[in-house]
């Protein structure tokens, strides 16, 4: 309108270049648009301009801006010949957004400038997120709800955000499961503040936004989570006894870092006896837990790394301290030994073969379990326990430091490397998700020189070459004790394939020796080594089945 109001006027001889209010002093005869006012994403938009018939303009050209959130972003520029008057341009905008051209001269001067082009990116349709309004207490679940188009095959994610940041600096985010177009996501905010929900996708585009903020304050509500179950197999339980725990968890949830723990009733959430990890792709299923000492405990599901409980079961009786005594005493007549590859064994040495946990770090001067075990049991054991060492290379050293010396019984305690080694790489090429505090631990580990190299050591790789070892020693006639262990600090749950390799191969088996000892300072020296109590206790749980093949 202001470009053709000032055409009218110059063509009735009034005036070549008026000021008039709210006219920013454009020049009569420049004229400039875009052919379309509203194109998809990918379609190409003409930029057609008129310039007077005869001008001394020494320099013009026409540039073309983004706009967004009021700011706007030169896009690109196009020099115009003095001695055209007219033109077009091709333009097709890479994003979505709304764009204008403007027709600039003598470098600053604004003579004409088109009216908007609003570009819209069809394939980001089909996105919604929603979630319940309402004050809540810190660390509450906050259950969100989402949708996606069916051909949505990009990284999306649902983020919660303080409200009207624009940094997208998150406080929580989850990326979708991939091939699920609808589902609900659980998150949990400590600190206190009013907040929103996103759904990115498409290279971090945002593509939805909750219509209801939430607010986070001490005196907020909390949330109990209908959605997650357990169920036990038995309500009483003798001590040593095993119950099976089955779960059921909301399909589409994610479940990335979930476990179920063990806890003694009424003892807080850092206090769990023992945890497993759930199935990240299964909404239900089931685990199984050996439960040592008597007393009552409860199972509880745990997300956020175990920071936060959102289902307990009923609680469970373990039998009494009599049962339990009465169970130490015929511990050796459990295995059928019969069945114990190479039993009866003949009259070599007992050696101890593996790692930084065998070589006692973390101990005093003949502190380490192997001592401990030997002035337990009355024997001599030659201890090969090499620190760092991971599967492959205690492999390599098999031959000079076990099979030369024609063993009678070797204790194999491997494979702790390797899960802390995949852990760290994994966490390191973002494919693990993984929490603030788990990754400060494995910083400390790497810059303590704790974490081994394990040269890309799949679960499968370390448990291909645990066989090979055990195989290996018992071609010598050699007895083998497989000692299992959950994974540590960081809740690996592998102790089901150490008892089937132990299962498989003819071993006796230490089921977890580092049950209730890894997590608790009193027991440790670090975060993944013993001290001098924490290795009696492992001496212990060795000795009950050790004491079985001793040779005469």
């Amino acid at each position: 309108m202001r470009n053709l109001l000032l055409k009218h006027l110059s063509k009735l001889g009034i005036l070549a270049v008026l000021v008039l209010p709210g006219i920013s002093a454009l020049a009569a005869d420049y004229e400039i648009s875009f052919t379309e006012n509203e194109v998809d994403l990918g379609e190409t938009v003409e930029v057609v301009w008129q310039t007077p018939a005869s001008t001394t303009d020494r320099y013009r050209q026409f540039t073309i801006y983004s706009v967004v959130s009021g700011e706007e972003k030169r896009i690109q520029s196009r020099y115009v010949s003095r001695t055209d008057t007219e033109g077009s341009y091709s333009f097709r905008p890479r994003t979505a957004g709304t764009y204008e051209v403007r027709f600039i001269t003598d470098r600053t001067e604004v003579v004409a400038e088109s009216e908007e082009l609003v570009v819209t990116d069809r394939s980001l349709e089909g996105y919604a997120v929603s979630v319940e309004g309402g004050t809540f207490a810190p660390g509450a679940v906050i259950v969100v709800d989402f949708v996606r188009p069916e051909n949505d095959r990009n990284s999306s994610s649902v983020g919660i955000y303080l409200a009207g940041d624009e940094t997208a600096r998150s406080e929580a985010r989850l990326s979708l499961p991939r091939g699920v177009t609808e589902g609900r996501l659980f998150f949990f905010v400590d600190d206190p503040g009013e907040y929103e929900v996103r759904l990115y996708a498409r290279s971090r585009a945002l593509v939805a936004t909750a219509d209801e903020t939430f607010t986070i304050d001490e005196n907020g509500d909390t949330v109990e989570l209908a959605e997650y179950t357990l169920g036990v197999s038995s309500t009483v339980v003798p001590a040593r006894g095993t119950v099976t725990v089955s779960y059921e968890t909301p399909e589409g949830d994610s479940r990335s870092g979930d476990r179920i723990g063990l806890f003694r009733v009424g003892d807080p959430r850092n206090r769990a006896v023992s945890r497993k990890s759930v199935s990240r792709t299964e909404a239900s299923g089931e685990v199984t837990f050996s439960i040592r000492e008597p007393g009552t405990y409860e199972f509880r599901y745990l997300k956020r790394s175990g920071r936060t409980s959102v289902a307990s079961s009923i609680p469970i009786v373990v039998g009494n301290e009599e049962e339990e005594e009465e169970e130490e005493e015929v511990l050796c007549r459990i295995p059928n030994l019969d069945q114990i590859t190479n039993y009866p064994q003949g009259n070599g040495p007992i050696i101890a073969f593996g790692d930084s946990l065998t070589a006692g770090v973390g101990a005093s001067s003949n502190q380490d379990y192997v001592s401990q075990l030997e002035r337990k049991l009355g024997v001599s054991i030659i201890n090969e326990g090499v620190s760092g060492d991971t599967t492959e290379e205690a492999a390599d050293r098999l031959r000079t430091d076990v099979l030369d010396r024609d063993p009678s019984v070797v204790i194999v305690w491997l494979g702790g490397n390797d899960i802390i080694g995949r852990y760290y790489e994994r966490a390191r090429d973002g494919l693990e998700d993984i929490s603030s505090i788990d990754w400060l631990r494995l910083l400390a580990l790497r810059l303590l020189g704790k974490i081994p190299d394990t040269g890309g050591i799949t679960e499968d790789e370390t448990f291909e070459n645990l066989n090979l070892i055990i195989e290996r020693i018992q071609e010598t006639g050699a007895v083998t004790i497989v000692v299992g262990f959950s994974g540590g600090i960081f809740d690996n749950d592998l102790e089901d394939r150490y008892e089937q390799l132990a299962r498989d191969t003819g071993s006796l088996y230490v089921p977890d020796a580092l049950n209730n000892v890894i997590g608790r300072p009193s027991l440790m020296s670090d975060l993944v080594h013993p001290n001098n109590e924490g290795y009696g206790i492992v001496a212990g749980r060795v000795a009950a089945y050790l004491s079985c093949v001793v040779p005469e």
